[in-house]
C-alpha cells in the first residue's frame, strides 16, 4: 500500500471515536440494569400498584429497544473478523501512525524470525493497538519498545493450574514498569460506567473491548499516570497461513 494512503488512513482511524468500540459493552451494562427493573416490577403486588408497574414495564421496554440497537451497532462495528494478519507487519503500520499523527517514533520493533500470525478484524485490531500506544505518552514519557512473539499462557482466565498453550503475544512498554498487574486497569473494566472517564481510559476501555471480542487477554503493569508501565496483547495464535 501506498505510504501516503496508509498515513491517512490511519489518521482516519486516529479520529474515530473510540466509543464505537464499546457499544457492545454499554448495551450488555444497560440491559443487567432494564433486567433488576423489570424483576422488580414482577414482584410488586396490590391493584394500587398496577399502574406504576405497568409503566415501569412500558418505559423498561422502551429502553429494551435502545438497548438492542445498541447490540446490533456494536456487532457491525466492532465484528471479530476472519483476515489473517501478521502481527509485526501490524506493528510496523502502527509506527506510521505514530508519526504521523502524534510525531513519536516507536523507540524499537522486536521480533523473531518466525511469523506471528492471528485471525481478527484487521483495522479494528490496528485501533486497538493505536490506543494502547498512546496510554501513558507525553512531552516527558519514555519510548515506546514494541515486541512481538509467541508465548506460552493459560488457554483462558479459568484453565486449570498448568494448562498452558502457545498465544501470539505484543508487549508494549515504555520504562521499566514493575511486575505486578495494575489493580487500576482491572478497577476501570470491573467498573467503567460508574464515573466520568478521561479520554485515555475511553481508549484503554476501547482496546480491551476490541481484544476481548477476539477472546484475548490485555494485561497491564505499571499506571498510565507513570513513564514506566506496560501492555500485554495475548491473542489466540494461527500456526501457519491457510
Amino acid at each position: 500500500m501506498d505510504e501516503s494512503l496508509l498515513g491517512d488512513e490511519l489518521e482516519h482511524l486516529e479520529r474515530s471515536s473510540s466509543l464505537g468500540y464499546l457499544l457492545g459493552s454499554l448495551s450488555h451494562e444497560l440491559n443487567n440494569h432494564l433486567t433488576n427493573l423489570l424483576l422488580v416490577a414482577d414482584q410488586t403486588e396490590g391493584d394500587r400498584a398496577l399502574p406504576v408497574v405497568q409503566s415501569m414495564a412500558d418505559q423498561a421496554q422502551k429502553a429494551g429497544a435502545v438497548v438492542a440497537m445498541l447490540q446490533r451497532l456494536g456487532t457491525r462495528n466492532l465484528s471479530r473478523g476472519s483476515e489473517v494478519v501478521d502481527l509485526a507487519g501490524m506493528c510496523e503500520r502502527l509506527r506510521i501512525w505514530l508519526l504521523n499523527t502524534a510525531g513519536e517514533d516507536i523507540g524499537e520493533i522486536i521480533s523473531g524470525d518466525r511469523e506471528v500470525i492471528v485471525l481478527a478484524g484487521r483495522q479494528n485490531l490496528l485501533r486497538a493497538l493505536c490506543n494502547l500506544s498512546r496510554v501513558g505518552a507525553g512531552a516527558d514519557s519514555q519510548p515506546l519498545v514494541v515486541s512481538v512473539g509467541v508465548e506460552q499462557a493459560p488457554r483462558s482466565v479459568w484453565a486449570p493450574a498448568g494448562e498452558q498453550v502457545a498465544m501470539a503475544v505484543v508487549r508494549l512498554r515504555r520504562g521499566t514498569p514493575p511486575g505486578e498487574l495494575s489493580p487500576r486497569f482491572k478497577a476501570l473494566v470491573d467498573d467503567f460506567y460508574c464515573q466520568d472517564r478521561e479520554v485515555e481510559e475511553v481508549a484503554l476501555m476501547a482496546a480491551w473491548e476490541v481484544v476481548r471480542k477476539l477472546r484475548g487477554r490485555l494485561e497491564m503493569y505499571g499506571d498510565d499516570g507513570t513513564s514506566d508501565l506496560e501492555m500485554v496483547v495475548k491473542l489466540p495464535l494461527v500456526e501457519s497461513r491457510p
